[in-house]
């Protein structure tokens, strides 16, 4: 869920419920539920052997938990983002759907799998299968490859009003979403109910058929993720290929249907901070159906840029505080306050031990971070 049209107040109050638990959640590819995808204990709970995961009893918990404004850490990111000044996951959840506390499946975000066309910096073979090899190569144990189970969603097509797909990347696996939207279509009689988020890297456009079926939606909503200008994404998101992807965002801003709302989904990191000025102001002046929406990466360690060296956030923060043009556009106020505040906090690692991990996968992919932001890397030798 990405909240393009709520107000960018902070949350003001200090209750711990969220109505995530009551009307969403997340399937992962291996059969583990959670009720959001921000949530971060145990990684979920496995499902495959319970009918109905939604009402079995850890999820129970979880609501009766949240109605007794006990906090929970599986909560974190939000209440990290809350205690920034920035709207959480959980503010966009509690202004969708109120507060219920009964228990009834609107939405769900089902995972399709780990096949991928890229391996991104921030992510592992549970999410792509092109990272298998790197993996590998730095000794780990990779995830096998998982391929889209919709009987984990048949059950709640009656329901559910709001789908998201994920994965992986659900281009790849384009015949599984035509066949959910074509069963939904056939249960309810028509898809104008419906709202479809899909999350893609833009390497491969939507096919006409699905495209047709997405038409008929309430709301649609394409989100693609980009982490950066030309390449600063390509680096990022390795296997990117910046012609491809920005030729596919002209074609999707000219030619998706108008119930498709269009949306840039970026994960600032110490990678790609430098260059946030630069994607912001390319997206609005070239792609202006689109706007940025973007969260910190936190995982793996190294790629938080709390670990940038003081003197070069110190720079960043002059930037963005001079940086003023497009100041009326919410999201770029936004961006602008989530990287500051993240800037601002102390760092992880020291500069060596980043460099170490960047240098590592740089190695094996033949890639070289110094190319790619001289001025961070020149930062972090210094630093050392």
């Amino acid at each position: 869920m990405i909240p393009v049209n709520i107000s960018m107040e902070p949350e003001t109050h200090k209750d711990r419920y969220c109505a995530a638990p009551f009307r969403h959640m997340v399937v992962e590819s291996n059969g583990r539920i959670s009720p959001c995808c921000l949530w971060n204990s145990g990684n979920g709970k496995a499902s495959d052997a319970i009918s109905d995961p939604f009402n079995q009893d850890w999820m129970q918990q979880i609501r009766l938990k949240l109605l007794n404004n006990e906090k929970l850490d599986g909560c974190v990111e939000c209440h990290l983002r809350e205690d920034s000044g920035v709207r959480s996951l959980r503010g966009a959840f509690n202004m969708e759907y109120g507060t219920p506390v009964e228990p009834e499946l609107r939405y769900i975000e089902f995972n399709l799998g780990n096949l991928c066309n890229l391996k991104c910096r921030m992510c592992g073979s549970w999410s792509s299968s092109k990272w298998i090899s790197d993996e590998i190569a730095l000794g780990l144990a990779p995830a096998a490859l998982v391929r889209p189970n919709i009987n984990r969603v048949l059950p709640y097509v009656n329901t559910i009003d709001k789908i998201r797909f994920i994965g992986g990347e659900p281009s790849l696996e384009q015949e599984t979403i035509i066949e959910i939207l074509t069963k939904i279509q056939s249960v309810k009689g028509s898809l104008s109910h419906l709202r479809v988020d899909i999350t893609t890297n833009c390497m491969v456009l939507l096919e006409q058929q699905l495209i047709d079926l997405l038409a008929g939606c309430k709301r649609v909503e394409l989100q693609c993720s980009i982490d950066g200008f030309g390449k600063v994404n390509d680096y990022q998101r390795t296997g990117a290929d910046w012609t491809t992807v920005s030729n596919h965002l002209l074609w999707y801003q000219q030619n998706m249907p108008e119930v498709c709302g269009t949306v840039i989904l970026t994960s600032w990191s110490i990678l790609n901070v430098s260059s946030a000025i630069d994607l912001m102001s390319y997206v609005r002046a070239h792609l202006p159906r689109f706007l940025v929406w973007g969260h910190l990466v936190r995982e793996p360690a190294h790629l938080d840029m709390k670990n940038a060296p003081a003197e070069m956030k110190s720079k960043l923060l002059d930037r963005l505080d001079a940086w003023t043009e497009l100041d009326e556009l919410h999201w770029v106020l936004h961006n602008k306050q989530v990287i500051s505040s993240q800037l601002r906090q102390a760092p992880l690692l020291r500069a060596n031990e980043v460099l170490v991990q960047i240098d590592r996968l740089d190695e094996i992919r033949q890639e070289d971070f110094a190319v790619i932001d001289p001025e961070m890397h020149a930062a972090l030798v210094a630093a050392c």
